[in-house]
């Protein structure tokens, strides 16, 4: 019909990979099912084609001037959550990156927490210089992943770009590597609470000064990144990070994988 035309723009204009996840969100378009139902049926068809599609998808629900407002909607409802790798082999990656085996490099170091298509999440605990423990989340990535070159690039710009930041709204890097095989690890900061998008799902929509806090939070952190030049192009609710406080709450952004520096200022060490 005209108006599904108008909602989907025309599939071949797009590349091969934006063209299967927009036939994909086509699929999975209005219907007589719930939002979730929806999210989950296309998740778990996404995450069959690999994470780099899961990935694509994300990106693409920010670009509804590219796939059309529907199929925008639909991909937004996309989560990125598959069951995790054993402990052991992350234990086992990081061992091998570090030199050291994991009960030599952290206090403690739990199961994994969380699990995505790029990743996964581990709490550990690190010995400080004052003597006591700091708490940090230990992200490693898939196993062979950064032979991807897409990926590869994404989790290079994570790290670029997390190293030249910081700031309190932004989430802090404290350590990364790559082994050979392509799987790579993070050391960042823990945090405590719930992503933005758990909240909206959670309890509904945000009161208005909640909303104004947040989003003030958020611009902070952002200001912060652009008067270093960095874009981070990828700014949604799953990418807010909240912490509760005992009277308000603390917000970070998160992930950087798909920022960008601009031209104006890419050659300036300093930026």
């Amino acid at each position: 019909s005209s108006a599904q035309t108008c909602l989907f723009p025309s599939r071949e204009a797009l590349p091969s990979g934006p063209r299967t996840v927009v036939g994909l969100a086509r699929r999975f378009g209005p219907r007589d099912i719930s939002d979730a139902e929806r999210a989950e049926r296309l998740t778990a068809a996404l995450n069959r084609l690999g994470p780099s599609y899961v990935k694509l998808g994300q990106f693409l629900a920010t670009r509804p001037d590219l796939v059309g407002r529907e199929a925008a909607l639909v991909l937004g409802r996309l989560r990125d959550e598959i069951a995790p790798f054993p402990e052991k082999e992350a234990r086992a990656t990081i061992a091998r990156a570090l030199g050291k085996p994991v009960d030599e490099l952290f206090v403690s170091f739990s199961p994994p927490v969380a699990a995505a298509s790029i990743a996964q999440v581990h709490k550990a605990e690190i010995a400080s210089s004052e003597g006591g423990r700091r708490a940090v989340a230990v992200k490693v990535l898939q196993r062979d992943l950064l032979n991807q070159e897409g990926l590869r690039q994404r989790f290079d710009r994570e790290v670029t770009m997390l190293s030249r930041l910081a700031h309190p709204h932004i989430v802090t890097l404290t350590d990364s590597g790559v082994l050979e095989g392509g799987v790579g690890y993070l050391v960042m900061e823990l945090l405590e609470g719930v992503s933005l998008e758990e909240r909206l799902d959670e309890e509904g929509a945000l009161m208005p000064d909640e909303a104004i806090d947040v989003c003030r939070q958020v611009l902070l952190g952002l200001a912060e990144a652009h008067d270093k030049g960095i874009l981070h192009r990828d700014i949604k609710p799953a990418n807010v990070f909240i912490q509760p406080l005992a009277e308000g709450r603390h917000v970070k952004i998160l992930d950087f994988g798909l920022a960008k520096v601009r031209k104006d200022m890419a050659s300036d060490p300093g930026a």
